[in-house]
């Protein structure tokens, strides 16, 4: 329908089908089509008061109008069980199809880097526990010095050593002031060193990934582009046309936030989870048994408060889009909201849809405080017992207490790490998933290919266009007659304007 454009050169008569209820409509049509060449003639088709005249004279309900003025369009549920399925999940290696061996450099050294990161925090406690040990140490060794020699501290000497020994026991060892300040010192440079490598390790670790993630999905955008342009239109009266344009961003978003550095977090916390248990086991292998036990009640937690904080702000994002779309919809149509007295009740529908985002928000707020207090609970469970079985090895002279902190925290940081690495790699599965369907449809050779080079091209074209009977239905509607023995002829120059109802067939 041409609204503003004027009306046709010509007097055109053609059938445009029984779907919208009206037939032939020219410049001399009346009757049923009283309405559609009310609206065609309008230049301005907003009227003197700013109200859309033919929604008006259509509407046969305040809701009705709506819908018409905002295009939108209801779909048939025996349609939608017509789609075709969803494809199966791709599997984790197909998901980088579209990288190149430069991007597989580029994710194998920044998983280099992320493993280097992720082991530097367990690893620091070791040091960490080469502090506390120079401190007892020195305690120890002044104790004794202040109690039996008159404060001289001679730690080449075989009796304040055998002093030393019998007192504190084989654990101990004799550490001067100078020794224990070069001790410190000597631990407070590898720190300095492993803060360095850790600000390298992690630039490098979200760099590199981020660069090859970006690189990736640039190219599955521009394919999936390309793709969609190709497609028959029987194919996107199958896929709902906001369906097909959230993909280029939401499930291209998940793939970004799946192969970048989310994946290389899941390294990072990965890395952090064997290194940790690692140094516990090489430390003190009795200890790092009895907080393996404590394990994975840190893990299951930390996994539940991530999966449920996940799930709930997902939902609240949902209240809140439905809360946008009320009022994107009432905006955009806001002439008509107006005309209708409307704007109480699109108030109430949008207040609906905060109360009902408020309601997720506060459920969210009390599930995280519950699974805050469990996680804590746990944490200073295992304190205790880790102190109580930690000081009863000292007391029996397997270790000391330096190993025990040692061993202590780095067991404690690999278990929460598996916590942390769990929600990464559900963020990878979901990649993998979103791009089933992009891929699919990446894949998908149209029964009309438009990019095809096959076929008999005409050596000219004539620029008279003429449909002989043309029956037309569309796939997922074929009971619904769209064009039912069209017949028109267009010459050059002419000017053409298509009046009728909505849904008529103007558009196909």
């Amino acid at each position: 329908m041409a609204d503003g454009e004027g009306y046709a050169s010509e007097e055109v008569k053609m059938d445009l089908g029984e779907s919208g209820g009206h037939h032939v409509a020219d410049s001399s049509a009346s009757g049923g089509g009283e309405v559609a060449l009310e609206m065609a003639s309008k230049r301005d088709p907003l009227g003197e008061e700013g109200v859309d005249t033919g929604v008006l004279k259509t509407a046969r309900s305040y809701e009705d109008a709506v819908n018409k003025a905002g295009e939108t369009v209801a779909v048939d549920e025996k349609n939608e069980k017509d789609k075709p399925p969803t494809p199966g999940l791709m599997t984790i290696v197909k998901l980088f199809r579209y990288a190149t061996v430069f991007d597989a450099f580029l994710m194998i050294i920044g998983s280099i880097m992320a493993v280097a990161h992720g082991v530097a925090l367990p690893l620091s406690m070791v040091y960490f526990g080469g502090i506390i040990n120079a401190f007892t140490f020195q305690l120890t060794t002044k104790l004794v010095a202040d109690n039996f020699t008159d404060g001289v501290v001679n730690c080449s000497s075989p009796t304040f050593n055998s002093l030393l020994e019998l007192i504190y026991g084989t654990s101990s060892n004799c550490l001067d002031n100078g020794a224990f300040i070069d001790s410190v010192n000597e631990q407070i440079y590898i720190y300095i060193g492993i803060a360095l490598g850790t600000f390298l390790a992690s630039y490098l670790q979200v760099f590199f990934f981020q660069l090859a993630c970006e690189r990736q999905v640039h190219k599955i955008r521009l394919a999936y582009y390309r793709a969609l342009l190709r497609q028959n239109v029987g194919w996107f009266d199958a896929n709902p046309q906001g369906e097909i344009s959230s993909r280029l961003t939401e499930d291209l978003d998940k793939i970004h936030e799946g192969i970048g550095d989310k994946l290389s977090f899941f390294l990072e916390w990965t890395a952090t989870f064997f290194g940790g248990f690692g140094i516990g086991f090489a430390k003190e292998y009795r200890l790092t048994l009895v907080l393996l036990g404590f394990t994975p009640l840190l893990v299951v937690s930390a996994a539940i408060f991530s999966k449920v904080a996940t799930s709930l702000s997902s939902q609240g994002q949902k209240q809140y889009a439905s809360a946008a779309a009320v009022a994107e919809e009432v905006l955009s149509s806001i002439r008509t909201v107006v005309a209708f007295g409307g704007e109480q009740k699109e108030l109430k529908r949008f207040d609906k849809c905060l109360k009902k985002a408020k309601l997720v928000g506060v459920k969210k707020g009390l599930i995280e405080g519950v699974n805050f207090g469990i996680i804590y609970f746990i944490i200073f469970s295992v304190y205790s017992v880790a102190f109580w079985f930690g000081g009863w090895l000292i007391s029996r002279e397997f270790t000391d207490a330096g190993d025990v902190l040692t061993v202590f925290f780095a067991v404690l940081i690999g278990a929460f790490s598996l916590g942390q690495a769990a929600p990464n790699l559900g963020n990878l599965v979901t990649a993998a998933g979103a791009s089933a369907v992009l891929y699919d449809t990446i894949e998908r050779t149209p029964p009309i290919d438009s990019s095809s080079e096959e076929g008999l091209v005409p050596d000219k074209f004539d620029s008279t266009i003429e449909f002989k009977n043309v029956c037309f239905s569309y796939p997922t509607r074929p009971e619904l007659q769209i064009l039912n023995s069209l017949n028109i002829k267009l010459e050059v120059g002419q000017t053409l304007a298509l009046v009728g109802a909505s849904g008529c067939g103007k558009s196909t």
